[in-house]
């Protein structure tokens, strides 16, 4: 699988289309389009930083992406290979609420103990805020300017036994009876212009190429095309030698 123009075997095609909301047709596009790019067959952190830092060119999502990219590494070894990135991508683009709020609550779960603690939820609110930028930061009212005050007022709405933590439980009942909270909880993970875009990247003659272009639907149907431009091949990075770490 690690090969360029390597075939997706029909093991793991019957896995995704198990497990995935795309279609056969559809998977093995983005199959194709994924290797055109990712010759390795994974995607690194640095790469996958450069591709999140497109999308929200105006502030700095480095903070951000790592935590997306933790998220999307389900095996944890440092890589995000097809498989796994079809699976989040299906999730958070095509699944339902509750599925993406179950995957935000991985996200803010930094330990995977089960709970949000104040200061998780406000590491990613920071990562969230940085990645936003100054302007869209300062075009907030007053008390929503603050990574701080926002992490205080989520608590202040979902912690309802006041012990500190939010449990899964809680975070799903508070998201539901509150939509514009579910906006402020998934900020930057499930921006559908953006998902979309991403999706339509993948077409046969585009390839990996993660076009922050606006889309426009056609037929009526979930087909989706972007301009056409000059492709931009993700700058390949070579994994670290052992004993080395990723930035």
């Amino acid at each position: 699988m690690g090969k360029s123009g390597s075939k997706l075997n029909k093991k793991t095609l019957q896995e995704l289309l198990e497990n995935t909301n795309f279609s056969e047709e559809e998977i093995k596009q983005l199959y194709k389009g994924f290797h055109r790019d990712c010759p390795t067959g994974k995607v690194t952190l640095k790469e996958f930083k450069y591709i999140y830092g497109r999308f929200f060119p105006s502030g700095n999502a480095d903070d951000f992406a790592k935590h997306v990219f933790r998220t999307f590494d389900t095996n944890k070894d440092g890589y995000v290979d097809f498989s796994e990135f079809l699976r989040a991508v299906s999730m958070t683009s095509r699944g339902s609420v509750e599925d993406k709020l179950r995957w935000t609550f991985g996200m803010y779960d930094l330990d995977k103990d089960g709970f949000i603690t104040r200061d998780e939820m406000l590491n990613i609110l920071e990562a969230i805020y940085d990645m936003m930028g100054s302007e869209v930061i300062d075009s907030l009212p007053p008390e929503e300017r603050s990574p701080a005050k926002r992490r205080d007022k989520i608590f202040e709405l979902l912690d309802h036994n006041d012990d500190h933590i939010i449990t899964l439980e809680e975070f799903l009942e508070g998201a539901q009876r509150d939509k514009a909270l579910v906006d402020v909880l998934t900020n930057g993970i499930f921006d559908k212009k953006k998902l979309d875009s991403a999706a339509a990247s993948y077409g046969p003659s585009q390839g990996w190429r993660l076009s922050p272009d606006p889309v426009v639907p056609v037929d009526g149907k979930d087909k989706i095309v972007t301009r056409h431009r000059k492709q931009r091949r993700i700058p390949h990075h070579t994994p670290p030698e052992p004993g080395e770490t990723e930035e």
